[in-house]
């Protein structure tokens, strides 16, 4: 956290806005020990994984993902939280920096047909009459290759539903002694 940086250390770096400046800088990476500093938290080369890391267990992917949610929430800094909205919500005119969570997909009519992806975003209005959204996360439905939403439960349950005819296990013997069908998935297991 902030408050245990220590900037007098030979490794600190310099406090940097997003990963992207501090590859920029440093893009050959540092050496084991150094660390720079965004938006308040040390971020400390790994060479193994070739990145900066808020410690051993993060990875750039997450990294990058807090400091883009950090410069989103620098947006509605000062600005009145209104509740979470729906399909349906007209929201406040009170001329001053407002913002509301949305969580269901859709237009928004009421915030100037904003169309809004399933998830967790941020709808603000610097005064109450022209919004703009932000989405902080994006639940899909449906897989896919996206590096930065993520995938419902509900997909997920429906994909592997979708293959409960095809999966088999089996155990050995039983395996060798079957004609397959190419259209199942085969797992097999030890026998003793």
């Amino acid at each position: 956290m902030a408050n245990d940086i220590d900037k007098t250390s030979p490794h600190y770096k310099g406090d940097f806005g997003s990963i992207y400046e501090v590859n920029k800088k440093f893009p050959a990476g540092g050496v084991a020990g150094d660390f720079v500093v965004i938006e308040g938290w040390a971020h400390y080369w790994n060479a193994p994984r070739g990145t900066w890391c808020v410690n051993a267990e993060r990875d750039s992917y997450w990294d990058e993902l807090i400091t883009s949610l950090i410069e989103k929430f620098k947006l509605i800094r000062g600005a009145t939280y209104m509740g979470v909205a729906s399909l349906a919500t007209v929201p406040e005119k009170f001329g001053t920096k407002m913002y509301y969570f949305a969580t269901v997909a859709g237009t928004y009519k009421n915030f100037g047909d904003l169309v809004v992806p399933q998830g967790i975003n941020v709808l603000y209005s610097e005064n109450g009459k022209s919004w703009v959204n932000s989405t902080l996360l994006e639940v899909v439905q449906q897989p896919g290759k996206s590096e930065d939403k993520v995938m419902s439960q509900k997909a997920v349950s429906d994909k592997l539903s979708d293959l409960k005819d095809s999966l088999v296990v089996l155990g050995e013997k039983e395996y060798n002694s079957i004609n397959k069908d190419e259209s199942k998935i085969y797992f097999v297991y030890e026998e003793e």
